[in-house]
């Protein structure tokens, strides 16, 4: 997706804006959980957070219709010298099996 595409798309990290060189959007569907693929050449991505962190896209920023197209979780993380690379997906990566919390069931606790 191209900045100078119609609309004000924006992408915001724990409720800070970044800026954004390409961002790839894939939902299966299947019950597998959607991915959200941002690369960016700002440099002060590297110093935050980034792991675990909160990530909505918004499709048109700012108009009538300010709902975010995604709301996902950063599980990926790829810097380089050029740019940084983020994968996040969505909250039902949650209950997948590789996402997912342990359950401990015992006689006592199994509800």
């Amino acid at each position: 997706m191209s900045q100078n595409s119609y609309g004000n798309p924006a992408i915001f990290i724990d409720g800070v804006e970044i800026s954004y060189e390409s961002i790839q959007y894939a939902n299966t569907g299947n019950s597998k959980p959607s991915t959200l693929n941002v690369s960016s050449q700002d440099t002060d991505l590297s110093d935050m957070q980034l792991f675990g962190a909160e990530v909505k896209f918004y499709l048109n920023a700012g108009s009538i219709d300010d709902i975010p197209f995604f709301i996902g979780i950063i599980r990926d993380v790829n810097p380089s010298d050029k740019n940084i690379r983020i994968t996040a997906l969505d909250v039902l990566s949650l209950l997948t099996k590789e996402q997912s919390l342990s359950l401990s069931i015992t006689d006592k606790n199994n509800y």
